[in-house]
């Protein structure tokens, strides 16, 4: 998830188009702004520990989820239990 965020947060400095599908992120959930300024100040080495992930692990998990075209469903019912999704999704 930080992986997507951070992924998002350089396009929007880059003048590019989102990666996230904001309009459907808010209109499905509620605190994801929240979430993001949360995970912006979360340092990867917190990830990695609390989730027993590579961060080349979660990264490549961001990927999936940014190229297929239904992740956001699935990416907002995980931020309620990230850690445990990705699990599911990573080589651990």
């Amino acid at each position: 998830m930080k992986a997507a965020i951070e992924a998002d947060d350089r396009a929007l400095h880059d003048h590019q188009p989102r990666v996230l599908d904001i309009a459907f992120i808010e209109g499905h959930t509620a605190g994801f702004e929240a979430l993001c300024a949360d995970l912006r100040t979360t340092p990867w080495a917190a990830i990695k520990k609390q989730s027993g992930l590579a961060r080349a692990q979660l990264e490549e998990a961001a990927q999936v989820y940014l190229k297929a075209k239904m992740s956001w469903p699935v990416l907002a019912w995980a931020s309620r239990n990230i850690f445990a999704a990705l699990r599911m999704f990573g080589k651990s």
